[in-house]
Parts: structure tokens; C-alpha cells; sequence
């Protein structure tokens, strides 16, 4: 599992959905993303998008938490 912040388009709607993190000049639209990457098979399993104050943790027991078939099984 890894995660980013990345800047969005600043767009009151984004601000708004996402939320935003904020510097003496300018507030600025943020995403935080994790993604959860099976090295065995070289695939993304799951990935999560939420706003850029959700904790990396939590975004990583969510995605721990879902049920991930591997290639062949059946869910």
C-alpha cells in the first residue's frame, strides 16, 4: 500500500468535496489517494480517493479490509 496528496483543479466545488489545505498566499484543492498493489502480479488491487485530511492510515486499513480475489479465484 502506498499514498499521495496531489493538487486538484481549484475549483470552489473541488474546495468544497475534497477540502483544502491552506498557506499564507492561497488555499489550493487537495486529494489524498492509497493504493493497494499486489507485487506478485503486478496489479493494482484496490485504490481509495478521499479528502486531503483523511489519514493514510485509515485509507490503508480500508483498503486491507475489502475483500481482494487473486487472479483465477472466485469471490
Amino acid at each position: 500500500i502506498d499514498g499521495t496528496t496531489f493538487r486538484l483543479p481549484n475549483t470552489p466545488e473541488n474546495r468544497k468535496e475534497f477540502l483544502a489545505q491552506k498557506n499564507q498566499n492561497a488555499e489550493y484543492a487537495m486529494a489524498k489517494s492509497s493504493v493497494l498493489f499486489d507485487l506478485s502480479h503486478d496489479i493494482i488491487e484496490d485504490a481509495i480517493l478521499s479528502h486531503c485530511h483523511e489519514s493514510e492510515k485509515n485509507q490503508a486499513l480500508t483498503l486491507l479490509n475489502h475483500e481482494i480475489s487473486t487472479p483465477g479465484s472466485r469471490k
